[in-house]
């Protein structure tokens, strides 16, 4: 009886490891459709504040292997971290990774809106659209707890193929032109 069990453990051993190998592909599927960034716990009050969206007038281009950002972003600065400002941070997340970070001050008890700029080298990632935008109070965990806002995904542009002017392409149209005239006569000559 035992040498049945066995076998049939050995024939059955395969289909498990399959069934956990698939279940795992699925699980690991699922996480990387998910947003760029961190996850935003409920509940959770933070120390700077807004009121609606904060980013205005995004622009994200992504040329030569840089991916470049700006936007104005509004917000009040309501904790005293220091010499009367409340400082705060952007993150720029892709695919799960922080790209770029950019921290700020805001003077306590003041709305401003402060122009924000970052690059960072390398493409936007294909594994999930676009890059993610949190804003939130000075960055202790790269997300999560210290968030207040966050856009993602958020779409950027690609830079223009450099093209000839239509001097240019007069001036090209020429010197084919000639080349291809002197390549007859050259034909010419020899034969």
């Amino acid at each position: 009886m035992k040498r049945q069990n066995s076998a049939f453990l050995g024939a059955a051993f395969p289909v498990i490891v399959a069934g956990i190998a698939l279940a795992t592909l699925v699980v690991a599927g699922a996480a990387l459709a998910g947003p760029n960034g961190a996850k935003i716990p409920t509940g959770i009050q933070p120390n700077a504040s807004v009121s609606g969206n904060p980013f205005s007038n995004i622009s994200i281009l992504e040329c030569n292997e840089l991916v470049t950002g700006s936007l104005n972003v509004t917000a009040t600065g309501t904790t005293d971290d220091g010499g009367g400002n409340d400082t705060v941070y952007l993150n720029v997340w892709d695919d799960g990774v922080i790209k770029a970070t950019v921290t700020w001050s805001i003077p306590v008890g003041s709305t401003t809106t402060t122009p924000v700029n970052f690059s960072y080298p390398g493409t936007i990632a294909s594994g999930a659209p676009g890059v993610g935008l949190y804003f939130g109070e000075t960055p202790t965990n790269g997300g999560g707890a210290d968030t207040i806002y966050a856009q993602d995904p958020v779409f950027g542009y690609f830079c223009s193929i450099p093209t000839l002017s239509h001097w240019g392409m007069l001036a090209m149209i020429a010197l084919l032109a000639l080349a291809g005239a002197a390549f007859i006569l050259l034909r010419r000559g020899r034969g």
